[in-house]
């Protein structure tokens, strides 16, 4: 398998709330010194609109490119008892997943009970992310992942 991050979210974010989510992911990736691409690792730059969130590692720091979008587009996954789809990024704790740490906890910030975050790692495994997401944000980051 490999080191994974999860989360289960409502089907349409709200579209004032993922813009205030993007600006946040924003000052994220201008905090942060790790290199990242789009898709594949090896070409581009994130991706950030009012729409969607993309962004990898690069060359052998990337495994899962990290993508959330305001409409969940991936309509064969079904939904659990809450109704929430279910989508994951495994970074196998390369140098980027402190990015994607930092963004998770800037989704549960800003969407509330509209995701739920869950880890393969534990609350020391996302240090490095949560100071990320206080340097970028200012705010005192609350880390959603179970037994935190």
């Amino acid at each position: 398998m490999g080191y994974t991050h999860y989360h289960y979210r409502k089907e349409k974010l709200d579209a004032s709330q993922f813009k205030a989510f993007t600006e946040d992911v924003r000052k994220i990736l201008a905090n942060t010194d790790v290199p990242l691409s789009r898709y594949d690792g090896n070409d581009g730059s994130p991706e950030i609109t009012d729409h969607s969130i993309v962004f990898n590692g690069v060359g052998a720091d990337s495994h899962e490119t990290f993508l959330i979008n305001r409409e969940f587009d991936e309509p064969f996954r079904q939904p659990n008892e809450k109704g929430f789809l279910f989508a994951f990024c495994k970074t196998a704790r390369k140098p980027y997943d402190e990015v994607v740490v930092a963004c998770l906890i800037a989704a549960k910030y800003h969407f509330g009970d509209d995701i739920d975050v869950s880890s393969d790692g534990n609350a020391a495994e996302w240090e490095e992310g949560a100071a990320l997401y206080k340097k970028a944000t200012g705010r005192i980051p609350v880390v959603p992942i179970d037994g935190v």
